[in-house]
């Protein structure tokens, strides 16, 4: 009571004074009103809105593509050779997001032109689809810097090309390996260069062929113009595996060639087949499309004639409208306007008879004082801006921003996976939704059908949540259910189906049809118990046939609504190729926490099955052993050996004591304190990783590895920490479920220290019932393992992550290394580390929810890019703290939790207060489920 008196006095005199604070000054607390429960707060009427008119998403497709249908027209009819498409945009195609998609549409309908334009190194961010480019580094790379923003003194770039960029080879020595997938282009047989002089007559260049060996060298000698560029096309041995090197190695250089080391500016290197589509992608970091007037009028007119492009894709936007609220060098909505009109001017004067398309921006959202996500307030200037411009000059415009769902798509699609956790960027499954319909359009326009209103298809994401143990409803909830149940104390058996109510009430409070489900399992299992102790003397037949209806009835249901659909899937293709009937999908929604309280009441119809217990002849009891609702949807998994004896002797004259009050208080801090901690490294750093691997170098992405491990213990481990402590306030005990599992010296370790309530399950009534160690050792463990990875989830990443699990510790039962791990403490450390290493990569499997993730970020630990620009101090104090206190001995542990129960009920307070200011000032915007209640 003096704890609560305290605690409540601290906030109260925090929301209070906070109000007087000046506006700009970051809250301490949540405002009073945020602890008014929903159902008190009064409905202001909302007014009617008017139905509005579809909005057209592709503007002016028809006539402003009209030149490039035309020429699409000549390519299938043969009197085009090839047509070129260059797409110019920022970070929005990095890796080629979007242009891909438009790119393999165009090809696939009207033939593979080529690569178009080339890298001659790699650059982080900028890689292109299906093209491996080992150089790293090397080429001199000259772009339009970030401090040429200034547009209050332009000043011309004379060396820049006129996509915004040109590359110089600093030795006739360094070669540029230009590796493309055949599976995604067709053999390469011409190279154009466009270059300018820097000096030189001629330019000496080498193209040698790495298919086959030794490689076979093409030499060319190219005149160069003393002013302008020059466009040069010639053809190369068929190959899709080449290097390019500028300048003659040999001692004597030919007549009229500069002795300069340095190649001329390449401003274009072009890789391309004999006809069809040949797609360029330009990349600007972080850029406005603006900022390409600083190229020089000759540069710019020379450039594009010789290139001489027929569509010109411009992907601009997600920079300019953060620049305009930023005020960068007084940067500002006229400006931009100036910037688009003088730009675009440009182009029309180079090449009047070259469409151009605008894809506008999408949604771009940024952080708010309140911890939450906010609109830039330019950033739907700029997308109305682009499509007015774009009607001034009669382009065309696609407006990603409405077709993506307008006002709030981005929070959505980060929540279907399809965007990134920046609030700023699609990854490839959203840039493909993005891409694809572009094309889709586009192509509709070329056939001669009429440009509609479309809109991607939304899904649902306000599906309800069981009551969250981190929202302030839980918080109203357990209030109330500790004050009824105190009141009941005298009346064991109302206080006992008022528990069971209310635990129901828990689970129903995600979908009430969910509670029949676990209604109709509570009553089989009752039942069966009951049946199976009545024949356990005289019928064993009678025993397994009951024991058989539990199990049937129970993995039946799991199985149903978690395994259906992911087997019909699976099965599916290869009765087509049998012209076999189809299983058909239901899309079933997965019932919260049906695995764990499946295999609950399971162990104690085994339980009963083996003579280990009695059978419960109250259903009350039963119901309530099942239902618990601390623990119900993401455990630990209870047994009812240990939970069923202690309920008489806590069901009645239960009162938390100091110690008890003390304990769950501080385990209850903890794991809110933790689970904000998770959240927070999910939404800043872990899945932004994991929805876009590609978009980051091989160090961050090893830290978002790293940054799951930890989220997913936080996360799963908060949840068991609330549980028992709500449990203990109610009067039980539940098991302990996680041991600082990382500190493991193996993985036969890891899981006595990880998720111990299912590892211990599974050992007793999976391995041992299959044999346990007497026979078929190892495949008893490969077994427990796959069916341990299959609990999980349906799904082939939570099968592989199980089949992992499973022989590795094969191999280290196999080898004895197990027990030799733990008797030679010198090579601990090193244990410790390996095993550390294997269940990181095992998380790789496990968060990876389709094979393409798992390559990508694959590949991008395999990039051995060892920067980390998106990675600041908070990402890395947020990951690496928590390792930390898990690898501090277990007496520190012990001793903070031993020192807070002990303290004056006042110190408690503050330090309980302290934890919550902390914990509001890095609580993501929105409360996220826990991770384990999808299992």
């Amino acid at each position: 009571m003096h704890f609560v008196l305290w605690f409540s006095c601290l906030v109260a005199a925090t929301i209070t004074l906070q109000e007087f604070l000046p506006g700009k000054m970051p809250q301490l607390l949540p405002a009073a009103q945020t602890f008014v429960p929903d159902f008190l707060r009064k409905k202001e009427p909302q007014p009617a809105q008017a139905a509005q008119a579809p909005q057209e998403i592709f503007v002016n497709r028809d006539k402003g593509l009209a030149n490039f249908y035309r020429k699409l027209s000549g390519l299938r009819s043969g009197r085009v050779k090839r047509v070129r498409v260059m797409h110019f945009g920022d970070s929005v195609i990095w890796y080629e997001r979007v242009a891909r998609d438009i790119r393999h549409g165009l090809t696939k309908d009207f033939g593979d032109g080529g690569r178009g334009q080339l890298l001659m190194h790699t650059d982080w961010g900028v890689t292109l689809a299906g093209h491996d480019n080992p150089n790293k580094e090397g080429f001199e790379f000259i772009d339009i810097p970030f401090e040429h923003f200034n547009h209050i003194e332009p000043k011309w770039l004379p060396q820049v090309g006129f996509s915004g960029w040109t590359y110089r080879a600093p030795s006739p020595k360094l070669e540029s390996v230009q590796k493309l997938s055949p599976a995604e282009y067709a053999p390469l047989t011409n190279l154009t260069l466009v270059m300018r002089s820097a000096g030189e007559n001629s330019q000496h260049v080498r193209v040698t062929n790495l298919d086959k060996s030794p490689g076979a060298t093409q030499e060319f000698n190219l005149p160069l113009p003393k002013t302008g560029c020059v466009a040069h096309e010639i053809e190369i041995n068929p190959t899709n595996n080449l290097s390019l090197a500028f300048g003659d190695t040999s001692t004597s250089l030919s007549a009229g060639t500069s002795s300069s080391k340095k190649s001329a500016y390449l401003d274009a290197v072009l890789l391309e087949t004999k006809g069809g589509v040949s797609y360029s992608t330009f990349v600007q970091k972080g850029k406005h499309m603006a900022w390409m007037t600083a190229i020089t009028p000759e540069n710019f007119d020379c450039g594009y004639k010789a290139t001489h492009p027929d569509l010109l894709v411009f992907q601009f936007g997600i920079n300019e409208g953060a620049s305009i609220d930023w005020k960068a060098f007084g940067y500002s909505h006229d400006y931009y306007r100036k910037q688009m009109t003088e730009f675009f001017s440009r182009i029309k004067a180079a090449l009047p008879d070259v469409d151009i398309l605008l894809i506008g921006p999408y949604e771009r959202l940024k952080k708010n004082g309140a911890g939450g996500w906010t609109t830039y307030k330019s950033h739907n200037d700029v997308r109305l801006m682009q499509m007015e411009t774009a009607q001034k000059m009669g382009f065309a415009f696609f407006d990603s921003y409405a077709f993506l769902g307008g006002e709030g798509h981005q929070k959505r699609m980060i929540k279907e996976g399809t965007a990134t956790g920046d609030y700023a960027h699609l990854n490839d499954k959203g840039s493909a939704i993005l891409g694809n319909e572009v094309y889709r359009q586009m192509y509709e326009g070329f056939s001669g059908k009429k440009s509609g209103a479309t809109q991607a298809q939304v899904a649902e994401m306000d599906a309800p949540s069981p009551i969250l143990f981190n929202s302030l409803a839980f918080a109203y909830f357990f209030i109330l259910v500790f004050a009824v149940a105190a009141f009941l104390n005298r009346i064991p058996f109302g206080r006992l189906v008022f528990l069971t109510l209310v635990s129901w009430y828990f689970y129903a409070s995600w979908r009430w049809w969910a509670l029949g489900l676990m209604l109709f399992s509570t009553g089989i299992d009752y039942y069966a118990a009951i049946e199976i102790e009545k024949a356990a003397l005289d019928n064993r037949r009678r025993r397994i046939f009951w024991l058989l209806v539990s199990l049937v009835s129970n993995l039946g249901l799991l199985f149903f609504f978690k395994y259906y659909d992911f087997f019909a899937e699976l099965l599916n293709p290869f009765l087509a190729k049998g012209n076999f009937f189809q299983i058909p999908v239901l899309k079933l929604v997965l019932p919260v926490g049906i695995s764990f309280y499946t295999f609950q009441s399971l162990s104690y119809t085994i339980d009963v099955y083996r003579g280990h217990m009695p059978a419960e002849k109250s259903f009350w009891r039963f119901g309530f052993f099942v239902a618990f609702f601390p623990q119900l949807v993401a455990g630990p998994i209870v047994r009812a050996t240990d939970f069923l004896p202690q309920m008489m002797k806590s069901i009645r004259h239960f009162w938390p004591n100091r110690d008890d009050f003390g304990s769950a208080l501080y385990l209850f801090s903890k794991g809110l304190f933790k689970k904000t901690l998770a959240d927070w490294i999910s939404v800043n750093y872990a899945d932004r990783v994991f929805s876009d691997p590609g978009m980051f170098t091989s160090l961050e992405t090893l830290i978002g590895v790293y940054a799951f491990g930890i989220q997913i213990y936080l996360d799963f481990s908060s949840y068991t920490d609330m549980a028992i402590a709500a449990a203990r306030l109610l009067g039980f005990n539940l098991t302990l479920n996680f041991n600082r599992p990382y500190i493991a010296a193996t993985i036969t370790e890891f899981w006595r220290r990880w998720h111990i309530s299912l590892s211990t399950w599974l050992r007793d009534y999976l391995y041992i019932s299959l044999g346990g160690n007497r026979k078929r050792l190892y495949l008893n463990l490969f077994l427990t393992m796959f069916l341990g990875g299959l609990w999980h989830g349906a799904g082939t990443n939570f099968v592989l992550w199980g089949i992992f699990h499973g022989v590795v510790l094969i191999l280290e039962r196999a080898t004895g290394y197990a027990q030799k791990a733990d008797l030679l403490r010198f090579w601990k450390p090193i244990a410790v580390f390996i095993t550390f290493q294997l269940v990181m990569f095992s998380w790789i499997l496990f968060r990876c929810h389709d094979f393409a993730t798992f390559t990508a970020v694959i590949d991008s630990l395999r990039s051995m890019t060892w920067v980390a620009p998106n990675v600041d101090y908070k990402i890395l104090a947020a990951v690496s703290l928590p390792y930390l206190w898990m690898f501090m001995a277990e007496k520190f542990h012990f001793l903070a939790g031993f020192l807070f129960q002990n303290l004056p009920a006042p110190a408690q307070a503050i330090i309980v207060y302290g934890m919550c200011l902390g914990i509001y000032r890095i609580f993501a915007a929105e409360a996220k489920t826990f991770i384990y209640f999808q299992f």
